[in-house]
């Protein structure tokens, strides 16, 4: 139980710091483990996307758009308590974007808010 609340603790420290420190960009990891900046027509599924940000941390983007899918409940805390700062919509903005393009043709569209 005290390790799933230190967990807790480490993301959430971790979320406040990227957010923070600002939104950089979209990245993907290749199979080398390395990220690289990603782009819709490259046809990365979105969920092995990452929103980038300036301390070169990165938050998957299902939780920038959903936080309350994160495991981690101090977490979820975090992402909706900083989703009204300037680079927490910068990400989102991106990710729906990002999204919007990958699904294009589907008949799916995603909205900003």
């Amino acid at each position: 139980m005290f390790e799933k609340f230190k967990e807790d603790v480490y993301y959430s420290i971790k979320a406040i710091r990227s957010i923070l420190s600002g939104f950089d960009c979209l990245e993907a990891r290749d199979p080398w483990g390395e990220f690289y900046e990603v782009f819709p027509e490259d046809g990365v599924e979105p969920y092995y996307v990452c929103a980038r940000f300036n301390n070169g941390r990165h938050l998957p983007l299902p939780l920038v758009l959903a936080p309350a899918d994160s495991e981690y409940k101090l977490q979820k805390v975090v992402l909706y308590a900083l989703g009204w700062t300037k680079p927490m919509r910068q990400a989102k903005k991106a990710c729906v974007e990002y999204e919007n393009e990958f699904l294009d043709g589907y008949g799916i569209e995603l909205t900003y808010s």
